[in-house]
């Protein structure tokens, strides 16, 4: 039961895939439309089981890892369940269950860029970037002046500015706002004297559940009548850490992630006459999804020496604000609450018959 097969394939007893331009029955997609029918019970007990387990033994290193000198990291996926349908009276009344479950602890090594410890002080003097012959120049823009006249600039110039002396920048100058976010960046592991991609996480794991249970129900009213209904649910859970680093800095899919969606489906069919049969479905499906992004839901404002900073009432938060630095990985989640919904009621009734060589479908 993933993103990608959201049913589960024991479940499935036929599937037909209708390509555009299709009948005006089918809605909400422009290339192609599959439709998938589930099985149902029958006089006989059937039942199936399965388990998929893969592990990392046939799995290649990262680069990122191999650049460390590390082995690969640790893997473990299961995918299982079953299937079970029976008579609960015979010829008249079937039910039919199935249920799939995904674990999977999957590498998920990251290589983000942090800011050298040399320069975090403030002390420009001392780093000389790897690639490049000295230190980087840092200029003092309380110097700023017009070029003109006396003030000399390069060609194509605006303004001209003085360097800080020493190649410092003084710490009366320095934001104690921003020397405590940058005290939340974990020191380079990886290329210390580079710019980018200079600290990797080899451990870093993705976590991923989900559940699938499906009930369906099957009754033969008579030869000629048929109702069914069936209730589908998903639920699921993912864990992602996007930069590699420690709570509360730490950032990405973080724990309380939610996906799941339930559907209901009650249906009807008789047949009329040999050359026609009348088809009448209902169903409601809701869907619900959370992605919160925080990884320390007490990290406030007055952590980084922030002023309380203005909420409304819909979102009274008090966490620290996502903070992206130009040329290094982002800082903490700003998302405790990032949740989406949606519910869909649907309705068809038509009429299905053939006439000579033709086929004719009416109906709403």
């Amino acid at each position: 039961p993933t993103i990608r097969q959201p049913v589960s394939i024991d479940a499935i007893e036929e599937i037909n895939v209708a390509l555009a331009d299709y009948d005006v029955s089918i809605t909400g997609a422009t290339g192609a439309v599959v439709n998938a029918v589930t099985r149902s019970g029958t006089n006989e007990v059937h039942g199936t089981m399965f388990n998929f387990w893969r592990n990392r033994i046939l799995d290649a290193n990262t680069r990122q890892n191999n650049a460390l000198g590390v082995g690969r990291g640790f893997r473990n996926q299961h995918q299982f369940g079953g299937t079970l349908g029976f008579a609960l009276r015979k010829d008249t009344d079937f039910v039919f269950f199935s249920f799939e479950g995904w674990r999977e602890r999957v590498p998920f090594p990251s290589n983000v860029s942090v800011p050298p410890v040399e320069i975090r002080q403030g002390n420009f003097s001392q780093f000389t970037p790897q690639g490049q012959t000295g230190p980087i120049a840092i200029y003092d823009p309380m110097t700023s002046q017009p070029c003109g006249g006396p003030v000399t600039c390069i060609s194509g110039g605006v303004y001209r500015r003085d360097p800080f002396p020493g190649n410092m920048i003084p710490a009366a100058r320095q934001s104690p706002i921003g020397r405590a976010i940058l005290s939340y960046y974990p020191q380079p592991n990886f290329q210390p004297q580079s710019l980018v991609n200079n600290f990797t996480r080899p451990d870093n794991l993705g976590k991923y559940r989900y559940e699938q249970p499906i009930v369906r129900y099957d009754k033969v009213l008579t030869s000629n009548d048929r109702l069914y209904f069936m209730f589908t649910f998903q639920d699921g859970s993912e864990f992602r850490n996007q930069n590699g680093f420690d709570p509360p800095a730490q950032t990405g899919n973080m724990p309380g992630t939610v996906r799941r969606n339930q559907n209901y489906v009650i249906s009807y069919d008789r047949i009329l006459s040999p050359a026609r049969v009348l088809h009448v479905q209902g169903n409601y499906d809701r869907f619900v999804q959370n992605f919160p992004d925080v990884s320390d839901p007490n990290f406030t404002v007055d952590k980084l020496g922030m002023q309380p900073l203005p909420t409304v009432d819909t979102f009274p938060t008090r966490l620290a604000p996502r903070v992206n630095v130009s040329g290094f990985a982002a800082l903490f989640g700003n998302n405790f609450l990032n949740e989406s919904s949606r519910q869909q009621v649907n309705f068809q009734a038509n009429v299905s018959e053939t006439r000579g060589r033709h086929s004719i479908k009416y109906g709403i």
